[in-house]
């Protein structure tokens, strides 16, 4: 019985997945509160949300090259 070290199957595909989501989306929060402490700005919402799905689709075309050009 051989056993693999790396983690492989649509469980390990879904917690990437669920990684990248928060990455994106703390980061966007982590910009937000710089541009509030360090600018006199405050972002909307909908300016949040715009630039979180931007960093999502960003992510997806990167990865999207990496399987297909691999």
């Amino acid at each position: 019985m051989k056993l693999s070290l790396l983690p492989c199957g649509p469980r390990h595909e879904a917690q990437i997945i669920w990684t990248i989501l928060r990455g994106v989306v703390l980061g966007e929060y982590w910009l937000k509160r710089n541009a509030k402490v360090f600018n006199p700005e405050d972002w909307a919402l909908e300016q949040i949300t715009e630039r979180s799905w931007k960093g999502h689709e960003g992510y997806g075309r990167l990865e999207w090259k990496n399987i297909t050009h691999a």
